[in-house]
């Protein structure tokens, strides 16, 4: 049952550092450990700092205005993955990492 309910959680976790809210325990832990990691890649346009060169080329999309992911179901683009994932589970009550990156 214990395994069942950890599929199943109702308690909302919240960042005491920066206020974002996860409704899965393990999200919460994995974005807990993104402030304490040191931020070595900065970004060249607002100088906000990353831990991984992956997070930094990711949110240079904002900057740059790229939209590489792509929505198969409405054709809508994201600049990030994570915004492209929360969208499908939203909008078309879908879930898995399968995605066509969108080159225009």
């Amino acid at each position: 049952m214990k395994h069942i309910t950890q599929h199943f959680e109702s308690t909302v976790h919240i960042c005491k550092v920066c206020g974002k809210v996860y409704n899965h325990r393990r999200r919460f832990l994995e974005h807990v450990k993104t402030h304490n990691e040191k931020r070595t890649h900065t970004c060249t346009y607002c100088n906000k700092g990353f831990s991984k060169l992956d997070l930094l080329r990711q949110h240079l999309n904002v900057h740059t205005g790229s939209k590489p992911y792509k929505c198969t179901i409405c054709s809508r683009t994201f600049a990030s993955y994570p915004n492209w994932a929360k969208h499908k589970r939203r909008m078309h009550n879908l879930e898995g990492k399968i995605y066509k990156k969108y080159d225009p």
